[in-house]
């Protein structure tokens, strides 16, 4: 899509803990279509709104109109920046990772300056059953974290640790630009290096979400 320059209101959305320099910026912004619409039509508002706004922002960051860069919107591939100006690019945009979630009514949009990023943002799964919960845990997630929910007592904290971790193990697969799949040695193999942590939501949104953002970097 071209992203045109327009009123685009993101917020920021801060990591959890103190990560140092060289954490990815993330933001969050509303998506929900005005009018009445169909699913497909929802979603892509969602996918197209969030990419607007996404390089609104970048043309900031490089000092360049919003009209000189291009959000890719390719089915199951993360995000990248294109340039479409006249002249050569920036030096630092080859090196910009993207990466966008949704849920209904509401994006995030990530982008780190050091290369690959993952974000992603989980409704709490209040339908769901414990058991069920702890069944996907033990097929897709760490041990390590299939464990630690595996501990938990039943009721709306479960849910809650549930969301947060598989929020995190999502932005770690994204940010290596893989597909969910059953958790084996080869999965942490690709995974090494890549650090999430959760992302501080603002009210109302925290009461019905968990997110995270990955990158690769040393653990603090």
């Amino acid at each position: 899509m071209s992203v045109r320059a327009q009123a685009l209101r993101l917020e920021a959305c801060r990591p959890a803990a103190d990560c140092g320099p060289g954490t990815p910026r993330v933001h969050w912004l509303d998506t929900r279509l005005r009018a009445a619409g169909t699913p497909q039509q929802r979603r892509q508002h969602a996918r197209g709104h969030a990419r607007a706004a996404l390089g609104a922002r970048l043309a900031q960051a490089l000092g360049c109109d919003a009209q000189d860069l291009w959000v890719t919107d390719e089915r199951g591939q993360a995000p990248a920046l294109r340039w479409c100006g006249s002249g050569s690019a920036p030096a630092a945009l080859a090196r910009i990772g993207l990466s966008i979630s949704h849920a209904p009514g509401v994006s995030l949009v990530a982008w780190h300056p050091g290369g690959a990023v993952g974000v992603d943002l989980q409704p709490l799964p209040l339908g769901a059953g414990l058991p069920e919960l702890l069944d996907a845990a033990a097929l897709y997630l760490p041990p390590g974290s299939a464990a630690a929910l595996g501990r938990q007592a039943p009721g709306a904290r479960a849910i809650e640790a549930f969301a947060e971790c598989w929020a995190a193990h999502e932005a770690r697969l994204k940010c290596a630009g893989r597909a969910l799949a059953e958790w084996s040695p080869a999965l942490a193999a690709a995974l090494a290096g890549v650090r999430a942590v959760p992302l501080r939501l603002p009210q109302p949104l925290a009461a019905g979400h968990a997110a995270a953002v990955a990158w690769r970097g040393p653990p603090r």
